[in-house]
């Protein structure tokens, strides 16, 4: 069985198509086609069906799709452990962020592995939550780093760090004197969906018998940075992560109360690669670094 064929085969799936495929591999589109091929020809069955817009797995594609990203994540770690019996930890980690864990907490642990161990490399991928979870659970990355706790049987959790939800404003929106007035009928800007902070936002919101409907939303943003800017310029008050708050050089943002939470961020890997070194090594750099 040839690894290239299976890994190229790997993306092309992933990809829907060749064309983004040939790009980040370095063929050609031909040379593409070749490799599937080739597996085909060694496995015997067509694996997959092209239609005008995209490439879909046959049934015999499907079932050697998983199989293959088994055998590739198993060669990958195999590798990583030989490796490790030379006290010279080498490879690459793909790691899927939301977005405080991408913007606030991942750089330090990133910097730290790389003064420790130079021939680790990273592959990042900032995203929502939810987003980052299922690529996680696809296999397309190595480890989430997310800001939501939850209950998967395939996937296993480390507690790294908690967080603190803050209610900002900027010095050109009017002053509040509790909470209730954001609540109610304030201005507010709002994460999209899928993200950490919004299902914070979301489970305070319950607990006080209310609900997102019942917030004035005057825009919806997919960043924290993007939200920082907008209270910045006064279209709202906004709930935000205090690790988003940590050297934000915007002097027109004010702090204007803390909301209860019991948030915390998760570094989430599949069960079956725990023992991977990287993930690993990985897991011990970032607790180490924010102990709980």
């Amino acid at each position: 069985m040839n690894f290239r064929y299976l890994n190229t085969f790997v993306n092309v799936v992933e990809h829907r198509g060749f064309t983004e495929v040939s790009g980040a591999m370095g063929l050609t589109q031909s040379g593409v086609s070749r490799q599937i091929k080739a597996l085909e020809e060694e496995v015997g069955v067509r694996l997959l069906e092209r239609t005008p817009s995209a490439v879909h797995t046959t049934a015999a594609g499907d079932l050697v799709y998983r199989k293959a990203k088994q055998l590739l994540a198993e060669w990958e770690q195999l590798m990583a452990s030989c490796q490790s019996l030379k006290h010279e930890h080498a490879g690459q980690l793909k790691i899927g962020a939301s977005t405080i864990p991408a913007g606030y907490l991942l750089p330090q642990i990133i910097r730290t592995m790389r003064e420790k161990h130079p021939r680790i490399d990273f592959s990042i991928h900032a995203d929502d939550s939810e987003e980052v979870l299922t690529m996680l659970r696809k296999r397309r990355i190595d480890l989430a780093f997310v800001g939501q706790s939850i209950e998967d049987e395939e996937l296993h959790g480390e507690y790294i760090t908690a967080d603190r939800l803050i209610l900002i404003g900027s010095n050109d929106l009017p002053p509040l004197s509790s909470l209730e007035e954001v609540l109610r009928k304030a201005p507010v800007v709002i994460r999209e969906k899928g993200s950490g902070t919004r299902s914070a936002v979301e489970e305070m919101l319950m607990n006080a018998g209310m609900s997102l409907d019942d917030l004035h939303i005057a825009a919806e943003v997919n960043s924290a940075e993007a939200t920082l800017a907008l209270v910045e310029a006064g279209v709202g008050y906004a709930f935000v992560s205090h690790w988003s708050l940590r050297d934000t050089g915007r002097p027109n943002l004010r702090i204007l109360f803390e909301v209860p939470t019991e948030r915390g961020f998760y570094l989430y890997a599949h069960q079956s690669r725990l023992s991977h070194p990287l993930i690993r090594l990985f897991t011990e750099e970032a607790l180490s670094l924010f102990p709980s």
